[in-house]
């Protein structure tokens, strides 16, 4: 029959692909490719980056390589989309690897707009000047950011005079984010995500950045932790590790009703009583 090939299956650093190094989300080495297009990686030169290999067939083929462009990237596939050359429209996994694909093509030049509690929070836009020529020299329907004229990078006297932006977190709440001049792009940032929710940056033009803010997702794993796991979160976090419902009924009154420290006054009052009896049958010279 007609030759064949399949992706090989391993673990993969590309952002686009990490997402498969868990089973669960799919085997990319299920889909079977019966035709592709024979790619050859460039070598860098001086003006571009060398291309990467993100994803390699069985035969030895690359499927799908890498290269910069400009602020960009672009991601060539070697077989086609659709169903003529390969079953991968049949696979459960088709759709997420396309969204995983095209995600990570518009995360090249915008920092990610999902982030985890705590993690940082930036948005990247152009100086009101070059946004103000691009859009009078560009039409409006343009798709990718486009490039600033010649020029309009900001300057160490124009940083003085940097736009600020508006942030609002998920209470509602205002504050105001300086920029930093980060190559020919303005960057404003914000750390203070530690509550999940969405947060709104209006940059100078008006336009809003949104960002979603959610907690790890090991946080709903319902999987029991091992005594290990148990013992080293309860050191993190400061607590003690209750075993038993007699260890949590006893450090519960402890709790409410405090250490009992009775016994020892009682104790201490009868050894008081006693070494009293001895000083006196001392001093008086009693003798047996």
């Amino acid at each position: 029959g007609p030759r064949t090939a399949r992706i090989v299956s391993q673990r993969s650093e590309h952002p686009a692909l990490a997402f498969f190094n868990d089973p669960a989300n799919g085997d990319l080495s299920t889909a079977e490719i019966r035709r592709w297009h024979a790619l050859t990686l460039s070598p860098p030169t001086s003006t571009q980056d060398a291309t990467a290999t993100a994803a390699t067939l069985d035969s030895g083929d690359p499927l799908v390589l890498e290269r910069r462009c400009g602020d960009g990237v672009v991601l060539q596939l070697a077989t086609a989309v659709d169903a003529d050359w390969s079953d991968l429209p049949m696979r459960p996994f088709y759709v997420p690897l396309m969204q995983q694909l095209v995600a990570t093509l518009a995360v090249q030049i915008q920092p990610p707009r999902n982030v985890a509690t705590g993690a940082a929070a930036v948005a990247l836009f152009l100086p009101p000047e070059a946004a103000a020529a691009a859009t009078a020299t560009a039409p409006a329907a343009a798709t990718p950011p486009p490039a600033a004229p010649s020029g309009t990078t900001p300057t160490a006297t124009a940083t003085d005079q940097l736009p600020a932006v508006t942030l609002v977190d998920p209470l509602g709440q205002r504050s105001t984010l300086t920029t930093r001049v980060q190559g020919r792009w303005l960057a404003a940032e914000t750390s203070a995500t530690q509550r999940p929710g969405v947060y709104l940056m209006t940059l100078p033009d008006g336009r809003p950045a949104h960002f979603a803010v959610q907690t790890s997702s090991t946080e709903s794993d319902l999987t029991l932790l091992d005594p290990l796991q148990q013992q080293s979160l309860a050191d993190q976090l400061g607590g003690r590790l209750l075993t038993s419902v007699q260890d949590y009924l006893e450090a519960d009154r402890k709790q409410r009703h405090g250490e009992e420290i009775w016994p020892w006054v009682l104790a201490g009052l009868l050894f008081l009583m006693c070494l009293e009896v001895v000083l006196q049958q001392r001093f008086a010279g009693v003798t047996r």
